[in-house]
């Protein structure tokens, strides 16, 4: 495969890799703008951890697995209000 070839996989996987994350954000914003932790949580694998750097607690919080991460995100949310989420 020459260069051009390789660049324009390289370009092609990326817009894939962004649609998909801004497919993500939208899926995850809707879920959160609905009083629902079991919404929220369906954004999420079972095996998941979440890192809170300032974002909705304006602390360093963690948390591991889908009912515990969603359980303080639906919290956070209440009091943060997040929304209109972007890929820079």
């Amino acid at each position: 495969m020459n260069d051009l070839a390789s660049e324009i996989l390289e370009t092609q996987n990326a817009g894939h890799c962004r649609l998909y994350v801004e497919q993500w954000l939208a899926g995850f914003e809707d879920a959160l703008a609905f009083p629902d932790a079991e919404r929220v949580g369906a954004c999420f694998h079972e095996d998941c951890h979440w890192r809170d750097v300032l974002a909705f607690t304006w602390q360093f919080t963690s948390a591991a697995g889908r009912d515990l991460v969603a359980a303080k995100l639906k919290s956070a949310q209440e009091r943060t209000r997040a929304h209109s989420f972007i890929v820079p």
